[in-house]
């Protein structure tokens, strides 16, 4: 059994293509119907429309594979382009890469969706003359500049973890911003920026959660769904930031206002939270080497 088995991933490695197994990585077998020069300068950006080996001209897709090239390092990462004109959407593409302070922003997109950060920008920076990809962040999706979420040295980006969660509905999901800064060559949250950033909110919940208390609900249920926002958003910054009092007190009044089941569901939530952390990785930026 188990040489049937190490022969099954044998067979699956061999015949499945490269873009399937590694992510975006492109397969070997593809040509490329066009190139775009993005961005000249010490760091070149570039893009190719590709074709994959026995794919029909008319199934090529709006994905486009972009080149970070600096000496012999170079990231490749993808982009979709919501435009069936690839030169004017590349055009447009070309607004949003470049650099602001010491750091070079790449735009990724998705296409589309209801997801907090369908875009996003790959950052990159210099450091003894080696390419160094540092992370990445929302891009803000109507924004057609380089590092629209960059700033006097802080970046921002949003807590996605909690996208869509058993307690809220999307729209009504914590929407955490975060506020980070880069320390050796990675992207790092600011606690105390996080918390200072979101305190409009936090208090603008505190006064809704007063105010329904004030409220009479015919079902419970009705109540879980009026408060668990609120509560929801306060606990989550609370805890990702290391604020305990503040997360011990929200914690009292949910289980005050919240019924048994959707309380379990709230604790549920909130022991998911991991002080600091980044959000998931959204899209690749793949280190390669150059072919010079």
């Amino acid at each position: 059994m188990k040489t049937i088995n190490i022969l099954f991933i044998i067979i699956t490695i061999l015949i499945l293509p490269q873009n399937t197994l590694f992510g975006n990585s492109i397969s070997n077998s593809y040509s490329v119907l066009k190139s775009y020069q993005i961005l000249s300068g010490e760091v070149e950006v570039t893009a190719d429309l590709i074709k994959y080996d026995g794919m029909d001209i008319s199934d090529v897709d709006n994905e486009l594979y972009i080149y970070v090239t600096h000496d012999k390092t170079k990231y490749e990462l993808s982009t979709c382009i919501f435009d069936r004109d690839i030169d004017s959407a590349t055009a447009e593409l070309k607004k949003t890469v470049g650099w602001k302070d010491n750091f070079l922003f790449v735009r990724s997109d998705s296409c589309g969706g209801n997801a907090w950060c369908n875009n996003i920008d790959h950052v990159f920076t210099l450091r003894e003359n080696q390419l160094v990809h540092i992370g990445e962040v929302c891009s803000g999706e109507e924004r057609k500049e380089p590092g629209a979420f960059y700033n006097d040295g802080y970046f921002k980006d949003f807590y996605d973890k909690f996208e869509g969660t058993s307690l809220t509905s999307h729209a009504n999901s914590p929407f955490i911003l975060l506020i980070l800064k880069e320390e050796n060559n990675k992207l790092v949250v600011s606690l105390e920026q996080t918390w200072n950033n979101n305190q409009e909110q936090f208090k603008r919940n505190k006064s809704d959660i007063e105010k329904i208390k004030e409220m009479r609900f015919e079902e419970p249920i009705f109540k879980d769904r009026k408060v668990s926002g609120p509560l929801l958003f306060n606990a989550i910054l609370s805890k990702y930031c290391n604020h305990e009092t503040e997360l011990r007190d929200i914690s009292q009044e949910a289980n005050i206002m919240l019924s048994e089941e959707s309380f379990n569901k709230f604790n549920n939530i909130l022991s998911s939270v991991v002080a600091g952390e980044l959000s998931k990785k959204r899209r690749i930026a793949r280190k390669i080497t150059a072919s010079f």
